[in-house]
């Protein structure tokens, strides 16, 4: 239908995202362009030729104007990396606002489209226990790791994960074992305890494609 189309559209444009920050780090340490087209993803709304032209722009405040990002948006993402040389701020920008964008979405759903909904809810739930045990086992403070996470997950909303950012990484670690990654958790905890979040992270993955396998198979 054209709604699902419209919908297809806004969820494609996570690559355009994808695509942007791979532009981003590229200009940040300065990658070779040949080096750079390899890793542009040809999925989303902005064809190859149009990113791989943003690596002209002179600066990376100038490429997020180029795509239409307003100043007031990356000012102080911008500011962050000029002062730490660390694009974390200007990436979880980018992140916020496509999925503020499909946010906007998910209140409009219904029927058959509810799938796109429980879809998007997962990935928000992953996306947040990854941003939550990243940002805790770098030592970030409570107050900055809050700006970080993302609204709209079904099992890890924003305010439990400010709940658990109080907490240390082991107790953090405890508290999951009492939610709906406990068996995942379970497997991973030896490696948890030193944490190592490489495995894990991948399960967490798998956890999130078998999801929305079973989604699909369901409607």
């Amino acid at each position: 239908s054209p709604e699902m189309g419209y919908l297809l559209h806004a969820y494609l444009k996570k690559y355009d995202v994808y695509n942007l920050k791979t532009i981003i780090r590229a200009k940040a340490v300065q990658q070779q362009k040949a080096e750079t087209e390899k890793l542009v993803l040809p999925m989303g709304s902005l064809n190859k030729e149009k990113i791989m032209s943003l690596l002209e722009a002179e600066s990376i405040g100038a490429i997020l104007k180029k795509v239409g990002v307003r100043e007031q948006e990356y000012k102080e993402a911008l500011a962050y990396w000029e002062k730490e040389n660390s694009l974390v701020e200007i990436e979880n920008m980018l992140d916020q606002k496509w999925y503020q964008e499909m946010r906007e979405f998910m209140t409009h759903l219904a029927g058959e489209h509810k799938l796109f909904k429980e879809i998007l809810q997962a990935e928000i739930d992953v996306m947040n226990l990854k941003l939550l045990l990243r940002l805790k086992k770098t030592g970030m403070e409570k107050k900055r790791m809050e700006q970080f996470f993302f609204r709209g997950g079904a099992l890890l909303s924003k305010t439990k994960c400010d709940a658990l950012a109080e907490k240390d990484f082991e107790a953090i670690i405890s508290a999951l074992q009492n939610s709906a990654f406990k068996e995942i958790i379970e497997v991973h905890k030896k490696e948890l305890e030193q944490k190592d979040l490489r495995t894990f992270e991948k399960s967490i993955d798998v956890w999130l494609l078998g999801k929305a396998a079973l989604l699909l198979h369901q409607f």
